[in-house]
């Protein structure tokens, strides 16, 4: 359908709407790549290359096999996290950073909620940590006493977390039964943890 425009008539054809429609998903895509970037490797040392992937991996869905993961304590001393051992119990498993304000926000409810179903086992991944200091202070305060491990990278990428806090609860066959991300509110785990305790 012809138009004017500043004098001149100019010709809308479904070709240039199919382009700027093309142009409008790419740009959008664009867009959610780069937030992927900045969410998962702001402020620490995750290479920007890895974040596509985790991102094309999608969070771990209920009903799937949860990954496995070996990693190194938070705390000097302490044997590494490893889900294997917890194989057999539900568990709750929480990808935080002291430098995540919603995490902060979180911690203390986790902590609470942890000492009130002793049934459910906690378990904390600290990600990208600019530093360990800067995280045993928050879990200090926020009166964190589960088993706490540490990743750079790995664990995130396997379970397709693209932004913190993410959680996942693991039922005792190994799977996932259910994924958030974002912080977890009482309510979401009144619904996680009904018969625990």
């Amino acid at each position: 359908m012809p138009g004017v425009f500043g004098g001149r008539v100019v010709v809308h054809t479904s070709m240039s709407r199919r382009r700027a429609i093309v142009v409008g998903v790419a740009v959008a895509l664009v867009t959610m790549a780069l937030a992927a970037v900045i969410v998962i490797t702001a402020p620490g040392r995750q290479k920007p290359e890895t974040v596509a992937a985790y991102a094309a991996s999608g969070l771990r869905k209920p009903g799937t096999v949860a990954p496995t993961f070996d990693v190194p304590s938070l705390y000097a001393g302490k044997p590494a996290v490893q889900l294997s051992r917890l194989r057999g119990s539900t568990v709750l498993v929480n990808f935080f950073a002291s430098w995540c304000v919603p995490c902060k926000e979180e911690l203390p409810l986790l902590s609470r909620t942890a000492s009130r179903h002793p049934g459910v086992k906690f378990v904390g991944i600290d990600v990208n940590e600019t530093s360990d200091r800067n995280a045993r202070r928050l879990l200090a305060a926020s009166r964190v006493t589960y088993p706490i491990g540490t990743d750079s990278g790995s664990v995130i990428g396997k379970y397709g977390v693209i932004g913190l806090p993410t959680s996942f609860l693991i039922g005792p066959n190994g799977r996932v039964e259910h994924a958030h991300q974002e912080a977890l509110t009482a309510k979401i785990l009144a619904r996680w943890l009904p018969h625990s305790g």
